[in-house]
């Protein structure tokens, strides 16, 4: 696979993530598990793919201390994605403050991501 591939496949894995979380969300409590599970396959593989990418593009590019920085804050929301949905996934667990965090930590990795393809672009 080539560098375009990797930053098509992970676009549109992150992108289907997002709307089969809304969907998911949309749904109600408790979560329909046929959803969620893909939910978290489809997020999974988006993660897997990503960091497939950014290895590769670091092997070539000459990494910075932003592009450090950037790529430490999207890994820390994305590990904030992981732990605030596995709570949420849990039947009694889910509250407002928690879909707002895993709200946020989405748009901040999503930030974070688009800095760090802007920076080595």
């Amino acid at each position: 696979m080539n560098m375009q591939q990797y930053v098509l496949l992970s676009g549109i894995f992150f992108a289907m993530t997002i709307i089969i979380g809304i969907w998911l969300s949309r749904s109600g409590k408790p979560y329909n598990t046929a959803i969620l599970t893909i939910h978290k396959l489809i997020a999974l593989a988006a993660i897997v793919i990503a960091c497939l990418l950014f290895v590769n593009i670091y092997k070539i590019v000459e990494t910075g201390t932003f592009l450090i920085a950037f790529t430490c804050g999207a890994g820390i929301s994305v590990l904030a994605l992981l732990a605030t949905g596995a709570v949420m996934s849990i039947k009694k667990t889910s509250t407002t403050l928690l879909r707002v965090l895993h709200i946020t930590a989405t748009v901040l990795a999503i930030g974070f991501t688009s800095v760090i393809l802007y920076l080595i672009v």
